[in-house]
């Protein structure tokens, strides 16, 4: 979920994809069931759109701009976020929030929320190939994607709810620290 423009990386996110497609589940079988879906449009839409009709791999659904994100982040299995750079990525939190275990680049404060083993897991930037490696590992280890995602969930508590935001904006125009 995020604007297809280049600081999200989306040409990473279907190289990822690709990669997913080749390798293997533990018992060695393909995932041909996998669908990776982007949330978003932008500026690079149509270029995505492109490469995801003329890839191969698993489907990729561009789902476009959506209005209903809350309702439809719980159904996702694994989130992975393959930006660029970041600040804090609200989606990050949101998917967390929802028990969603994440897979993101290690960039700028993504790393203040994911961290690694425990409450997600990180890869660096422009490694399409170790995302979809990550992704493969959740997908095959159910436990500890969700023993992640309740930790990511249980850390974040009330730290990044409406109030904790107030508050946070309020002393950063104050000087109130």
């Amino acid at each position: 979920m995020g604007r297809l423009t280049y600081q999200k990386a989306p040409e990473d996110f279907l190289a990822a994809m690709r990669e997913l497609g080749r390798l293997r589940r533990l018992g060695g079988l393909r995932r041909p069931d996998v669908v990776g879906v982007w949330v978003g449009d932008g500026e690079l839409a149509e270029r995505v759109g492109r490469l995801t009709r003329s890839a191969s791999g698993p489907r990729v659904v561009l789902a476009g701009e959506r209005a209903d994100i809350p309702d439809i982040l719980p159904a996702f299995d694994v989130f992975a976020l393959p930006s660029r750079y970041e600040g804090l990525p609200t989606v990050v939190v949101e998917a967390m929030v929802c028990g969603i275990p994440v897979v993101a680049t290690a960039v700028n404060a993504v790393g203040d929320v994911v961290v690694p083993g425990e409450t997600g897991l990180l890869v660096p930037p422009h490694r399409p190939e170790l995302l979809a490696e990550a992704v493969n590992y959740l997908l095959d280890s159910p436990d500890a994607a969700a023993r992640m995602a309740t930790t990511a969930r249980e850390r974040l508590g009330t730290r990044f709810n409406v109030a904790a935001l107030r508050e946070a904006l309020v002393a950063a125009y104050t000087g109130q620290h």
